[in-house]
């Protein structure tokens, strides 16, 4: 019986892995498809060429490029670092503290270069 617990822990994190990607790959496929049926019935071929755009781009993409979508990353991963420091200052692991520190140092530089970019423009 307790070797049947780190199998369960393996094969939960692979399918919550896949299930993941398989998600993804489905989320895609509909959003194609639907693109595809709607531009059947747009005669405009400038219409046409903006379905295909909005096939081909990802908002996602879109925002993280603005310098307000790169200021949220940069926070999002400062706040990462600054609680994964926390957490292994409460259990106690000190030589993981420095991977805390590794996230939070690089959520500022991620900041200070959205900052630098914002300025510059």
């Amino acid at each position: 019986m307790d070797q049947l617990i780190p199998i369960v822990g393996i094969i939960c994190g692979c399918g919550v892995g896949i299930a993941a990607f398989v998600w993804l790959y489905k989320e895609s496929k509909i959003k194609s498809e639907t693109i595809i049926e709607i531009s059947k019935n747009v005669q405009d071929p400038e219409e046409q060429e903006r379905l295909i755009r909005l096939l081909d781009s990802d908002d996602d993409e879109e925002e993280d490029k603005t310098p307000e979508g790169q200021k949220k990353s940069a926070i999002i991963t400062i706040s990462s670092g600054i609680g994964l420091t926390l957490m292994f200052m409460f259990f106690d692991a000190r030589p993981l503290i420095g991977i805390g520190l590794l996230v939070t140092i690089i959520g500022l530089g991620l900041l200070i270069n959205a900052s630098y970019f914002t300025s510059k423009k």
